[in-house]
């Protein structure tokens, strides 16, 4: 690093490259970790009006499924373990993605949009359980988007866009 340059560093999930470049050394058993020599919270930032509050008004998507134990006492059989199978499988088909993807989208355009909330500014977020879900999400909000722009023969003013935060 320069020793005459100013560096900065913004993020809400730093790395720890972007720790060991930025942060403050906190030497523990031998070893060295970093920390970020500043937090500045989201609560901070939502209290001071620089981002608005996502969790606000957050609208969760329940799923419903029914997971049925054919032999009462079947010690192979690990229910919890059947769930999160049945759960991940479930919420990755492709036909439960795009019509959660229909949901959202209307959701948004007559509730947010049509009322006119923030000014018109208006943006939405979807977060997932993962980068392979959210492209899945991504790719669904572009063809209903598309489809509904063909059908209704109107310009909407909704763009999907897509912000990973993680590794592949």
């Amino acid at each position: 690093m320069l020793s005459n340059a100013s560096y900065f560093a913004f993020t809400a999930t730093p790395k720890n490259k972007t720790l060991e470049m930025f942060g403050e050394p906190l030497p523990r058993d031998g070893r060295t970790s970093y920390r970020p020599f500043h937090s500045y919270t989201m609560k901070q930032a939502i209290q001071e009006g620089f981002i608005l509050d996502v969790l606000k008004h957050y609208t969760p998507v329940d799923s419903y499924y029914k997971l049925v134990k054919k032999i009462e006492d079947d010690p192979e059989f690990d229910t919890k373990k059947a769930r999160k199978k049945l759960r991940r499988y479930v919420e990755s088909h492709d036909h439960a993605i795009r019509l959660k993807a229909e949901i959202m989208v209307d959701h948004f355009h007559e509730q947010v949009l049509a009322a006119g909330k923030i000014g018109g500014q208006a943006r939405a977020m979807v977060v997932t359980s993962g980068i392979e879900r959210a492209i899945q999400y991504f790719h669904a909000f572009q063809a209903y988007l598309r489809s509904a722009r063909a059908r209704t023969r109107r310009s909407s003013p909704s763009r999907a866009s897509t912000s990973t935060a993680g590794r592949r």
